[in-house]
């Protein structure tokens, strides 16, 4: 009978060379890794060299289980981590971009057809000491570029920017009195208007601009620029004509008295002061003398009690409403007037209006602590449609109380901000609020 040879696998490496141990015919030693194992006589494995085998994965469990444990965990750990870590990372892109832009300076909208487009100005000051604008134009609602950024610079030590709509419908933008804009919404970006001003008034303004400006509320649609020999004029843009400044008061009255029409116009015109040292205010609306396609000059009135006719100075004129009016209003277009709150505000102004509101504001008493008012007037009947404290408005009252509130005219309604740097919010023409805007 021929023995047969038996093969016996490693329990530890499972190779298949070993050797019997010199005196013990049933422990057996691995060839490959030296591990002395028990093997059986028969050809059923042994019961003990069963058993090595079987420990020999919990040697493996316990050798690497806190390597396993810790893979766990950082997996884990990285699966709620990742989404903070993403938007951390897009936080700090925000920020980044938001520092690459400067600071936020300014805003407005402008409404054309129902859509909405939203400028905003950013400014940086410059390793050359100058202050960069950055103006980016975006979809109200999407929030998407409409264009590439514009850039201007200028000194810094001039004055900063501002945005105003003319009776053109167009929306312009002055920066430090050394340029003025128009807003071009086919293109969505803004035109320079200093090339066009020194090729339409070449005489004037050939020689080039050292300044301009948006004129007073008193001379609507016009700018006032200083030309560089010194001399200053009035550029009404939209009649597209150009006054000297020396000689523009006089033009105002040679115009109020040929023409042969008349517009009106809201205010809050001062009262007396008497014994009080505060300014208090009536809201009026008033005609003017004005011809359609000629500069416009908005006289200046303080309105006067109508006194006993015995005690009428001669230089006053009664012009309706129960009050009277210097004669020098009369002569610069003024023609008559009604009064449509009789009850006195104080810091009153009229922030905005558009084709179909007035939008009023005002303190009730001399403390603007105690309480600031916003109105909107309905302009057809002269009827208040929405009246709110602006402590009832966060989005205003949290910049300073809403002392320094601000508001654009738009066709559907008001942009309104608490200052120039607040992103500000769209109200519409009821008061309601259609959309609030933040910084991107």
């Amino acid at each position: 009978m021929v023995k047969t040879s038996r093969t016996y696998f490693c329990p530890q490496c499972g190779a298949r060379r070993s050797h019997p141990v010199a005196g013990l015919s049933s422990q057996h030693v691995c060839e490959s890794c030296g591990t002395t194992f028990a093997v059986g006589a028969s050809a059923a494995p042994d019961v003990t060299a069963m058993q090595i085998p079987l420990q020999a994965p919990r040697q493996l469990l316990d050798k690497y289980r806190n390597a396993v444990i810790t893979a766990v965990l950082a997996l884990v750990a990285a699966m709620f981590l990742l989404p903070l870590l993403v938007d951390l990372k897009k936080s700090s892109r925000t920020v980044a971009a938001a520092q690459s832009r400067g600071r936020a300076d300014m805003s407005a909208l402008h409404e054309a057809g129902g859509k909405f487009s939203r400028i905003d100005v950013y400014k940086n000051r410059t390793d050359q000491n100058e202050d960069e604008y950055r103006i980016e134009v975006s979809d109200m609602q999407s929030g998407a570029a409409l264009s590439e950024p514009q850039f201007y610079r200028f000194p810094w030590m001039q004055n900063g920017g501002e945005f105003k709509n003319f009776s053109d419908g167009n929306l312009y933008l002055q920066l430090k009195e050394a340029a003025v804009l128009r807003f071009d919404p086919g293109a969505q970006q803004f035109v320079d208007l200093r090339p066009m001003l020194a090729a339409q008034f070449p005489r004037e303004l050939g020689a080039g601009l050292a300044k301009i400006r948006f004129t007073y509320r008193d001379r609507p649609d016009s700018f006032e620029v200083t030309a560089n020999d010194g001399r200053k004029y009035y550029v009404y843009w939209v009649a597209g004509q150009i006054l000297d400044a020396e000689v523009a008061s006089e033009a105002d009255e040679q115009r109020a008295a040929k023409a042969s029409q008349t517009r009106k116009y809201y205010r809050y015109a001062q009262l007396p002061r008497g014994h009080s040292q505060e300014s208090s205010y009536l809201l009026v609306q008033y005609w003017s003398k004005h011809d359609s396609g000629q500069p416009e000059h908005l006289p200046y009135f303080e309105l006067k009690p109508r006194p006993d006719p015995k005690e009428v100075g001669r230089w006053d004129r009664d012009v309706g409403g129960g009050y009277m009016v210097s004669a020098y209003a009369l002569d610069q277009g003024l023609t008559r007037l009604e009064v449509i709150d009789a009850t006195p505000r104080f810091d009153a102004t009229v922030l905005a209006e558009n084709a179909t509101r007035l939008l009023l504001a005002y303190s009730a008493t001399p403390e603007q602590s105690k309480g600031r008012m916003l109105q909107l007037l309905d302009k057809q009947n002269n009827q208040i449609v929405w009246s709110r404290d602006v402590a009832q408005i966060p989005l205003l009252a949290r910049e300073r109380g809403g002392v320094y509130v601000r508001a654009q005219g738009l066709p559907s309604g008001f942009f309104m901000q608490g200052s120039t740097l607040e992103p500000g919010y769209l109200m519409d023409n009821q008061g309601e609020l259609v959309q609030e805007f933040a910084w991107r």
